[in-house]
């Protein structure tokens, strides 16, 4: 979108990073107490999704020290109107301005959400939801209104519940973009999401599918795949309006799993296709939009020590384990006698292990120490190896059974000790199981355990990447042993 020219000749908010919309006019900022102040605004998305808007306050000036602000209504340049009344909350003023050409009293602050309508609001047919850090390979040529060539990705999207079609079309200078967010690791608006709105109109039901897409997109492609605005077309083509929306976006990482060329494009679209109905169905149950997956992709990350991004690996296989226990038709419990039953045994638990540690001239503090009932309670936990063979089981998943024993060794070290099984093993360890070579080699096999798992609990068995070599990715043909 082509930014506003605005009465101080500058773009403020470049101030706090590069922006994909700009926008400038007069407006009035209410505040919870219903007071209105009128001012000349500079709002607009950075290319991370952030939301913001910029107040230089007119006469008479609010006197506060702290904004509760509740709403936002104001008039662009262009005769945009533009709103925002969820989520408005103060921010630090960044940008210098001379007193000569400014009021003198300003405000930042940073919105959940903004809408900006561009023409009235008619009969609306379509969708764009403009997507972040989203590589990909379209199957089917597109004309342009210029009659220029592009190529989309058509996706049929199925579950017991609906059918959803949708595509996904690259943004000018896809190509620029794509080489700028791989080489600096950075976040940015890739492609488009199109979609028809219904014949009832129910554009949340369109909505709720492409936040469900952009998940099975960022395990796709091990980062985080986010959109950020949502544009609504008419009948005839024309821009009616556009919705910012302030999301969780993540910087670009390179570790994809399915092949973003392969077969021109299809392997994406199969996969997607395939694993889109079991997200559905898996979605509440696993948490997979409320923590397993972001923190799976998380751990793929590339901002924190190679320790720390382990660290992180083991606790989203923790976290599956809690969703995991928690399935109506889970195949394991997390305690090995029924909970209340072993409850009862405790304290005679305690005292037996009391009066045997007396035997053994322990003292009073140490048996005290051992013996009381969250101790004890521990001893009926299942282990972390059964809960893993059961998840693989329970997905489908050939795991081999060294894999898991050294899987568990790693996951112990992190979690306990915060290193890597290769750094610490005894020898007597080593000889029980074989660490891997480096950090870099236990690392790169934890990512490829972790991306067979959720390939498998999305019901995908077919091609994908096999980062368990470092730097040398292979492309299997099946996601097994």
């Amino acid at each position: 979108m082509a930014v506003e020219g605005n009465s101080l000749e500058q773009s403020l908010l470049r101030e706090y990073g590069n922006c994909h919309s700009i926008y400038h006019g007069k407006g009035a900022l209410t505040l919870d107490d219903g007071k209105k102040y009128d001012c000349q605004f500079e709002a607009g998305q950075l290319n991370n999704g952030y939301v913001l808007l910029l107040c230089d306050f007119l006469p008479p000036f609010p006197t506060w020290t702290k904004i509760p602000a509740a709403k936002f209504e104001g008039t662009t340049s262009k005769g945009f109107g533009i709103c925002s009344n969820i989520g408005i909350n103060e921010v630090t003023y960044l940008p210098t301005i001379s007193r000569d050409r400014s009021s003198g009293t300003w405000a930042a602050f940073h919105l959940d959400e903004m809408l900006v309508q561009m023409a009235d609001c008619g009969q609306t047919q379509r969708l764009h939801f403009g997507v972040t850090n989203f590589e990909f390979l379209g199957t089917e040529r597109t004309h342009r209104s210029d009659n220029s060539l592009f190529h989309t990705l058509p996706l049929d999207l199925r579950s017991e519940s609906k059918s959803t079609k949708l595509s996904i079309r690259p943004v000018d200078l896809y190509d620029k973009i794509i080489k700028r967010i791989k080489t600096l690791k950075s976040i940015d608006v890739s492609c488009e999401v199109i979609a028809d709105i219904p014949t009832d109109g129910n554009i949340a039901l369109i909505r709720e599918a492409v936040e469900d897409l952009c998940y099975i997109l960022s395990v796709a492609r091990g980062t985080k795949v986010q959109w950020v605005y949502c544009d609504q077309y008419d009948l005839t083509e024309k821009l009616v309006s556009r919705i910012h929306s302030s999301r969780i976006t993540k910087r670009y990482c390179p570790l994809r799993i399915i092949d973003t060329m392969a077969s021109g494009g299809g392997e994406t679209k199969s996969f997607i296709e395939q694993a889109y109905s079991t997200y559905v169905d898996k979605r509440e149950s696993y948490r997979l939009n409320n923590g397993t997956i972001d923190a799976y992709l998380d751990a793929k990350a590339e901002a924190d020590y190679l320790e720390m991004r382990g660290i992180k690996l083991a606790v989203a296989m923790e976290l599956l384990r809690s969703v995991f226990l928690e399935l109506p038709d889970a195949p394991m419990k997390g305690y090995i006698i029924e909970e209340e039953k072993f409850k009862k045994l405790s304290p005679h638990l305690c005292a037996a292990i009391d009066e045997f540690l007396k035997t053994e001239i322990i003292d009073r503090d140490s048996r005290k120490a051992m013996c009381n009932d969250r101790k004890v309670l521990e001893l009926n936990r299942r282990s972390f190896a059964h809960f893993l063979k059961k998840l693989c089981r329970h997905i489908d998943l050939r795991m081999g059974e060294d894999d898991i024993k050294l899987f568990v060794q790693c996951r112990n070290k992190l979690v306990h000790e915060g290193r890597f099984y290769c750094a610490i093993a005894t020898p007597d360890e080593q000889n029980e199981c074989k660490p891997l070579p480096s950090k870099w080699h236990e690392y790169c096999f934890l990512i490829n355990f972790l991306d067979r798992v959720f390939l498998k609990l999305l019901g995908y068995s077919g091609p994908y990447i096999d980062w368990s070599v470092p730097n040398k990715p292979a492309h299997q043909e099946h996601v097994s042993v």
